[in-house]
């Protein structure tokens, strides 16, 4: 079994409790110890790409950590960008492993989504998972938006909850990443 066989094009879930599932999943990359090289390229190990922002670079050396530890030969290549390079980059071999977000990467393979459970977004991105690429088992940690105030701007705008920004109509700036505003995510 090469490493393209086993790694593939391999997205892992994008939490701590997860490192653990891939680092007791994945011993060897031949399955006798050592690492092979194959498929996409020809420098042995797995190379993890990471996108353009602190959390998700934290999570790849978090994961180049848990497999060097387990004895696989491991590259990270940081601060690559978004998913429009970052996808391109794991299907063509670029990268082997890349750590991801359920509903972000749903919404970016089919931005008609409309799963919002857990249950439903696996069932839904497995569809959506284009040929080639494989999903590691989902940790047990959660990403989940949060949008803060100061206590004194809530009392001033009377805001308890997301929905109360509709009746603002535009008086308040939301700030978010370049990213989450190109999602076309709904916030109100």
């Amino acid at each position: 079994m090469n490493r393209r066989t086993l790694i593939g094009g391999l997205f892992a879930a994008a939490s701590v409790p997860a490192l653990s599932a891939c680092a007791s999943g994945i011993t060897s990359l031949d399955g006798q110890g050592g690492s092979t090289t194959g498929g996409g390229s020809s420098r042995g190990g797995v190379t993890i790409g990471t996108a353009n922002f602190t959390e998700n670079q934290v999570l790849g050396y978090l994961y180049a950590a848990v497999l060097e530890a387990a004895g696989v030969k491991t590259t990270v290549r940081p601060n690559l960008g978004t998913r429009e390079i970052l996808i391109p980059a794991l299907k063509g071999g670029d990268i082997d492993l890349l750590p991801e977000y359920q509903g972000a990467l749903l919404h970016y393979l089919d931005p008609k989504a409309t799963a919002t459970e857990e249950g439903e977004m696996q069932n839904a991105l497995a569809a959506a998972l284009p040929s080639g690429l494989q999903i590691l088992p989902y940790g047990m940690a959660e990403d989940s938006d949060a949008f803060v105030v100061t206590r004194e701007t809530a009392r001033k705008y009377g805001l308890a909850s997301l929905a109360d920004l509709k009746k603002q109509n535009g008086r308040l700036v939301i700030g978010a990443s370049l990213e989450y505003e190109a999602s076309g995510r709904v916030w109100a």
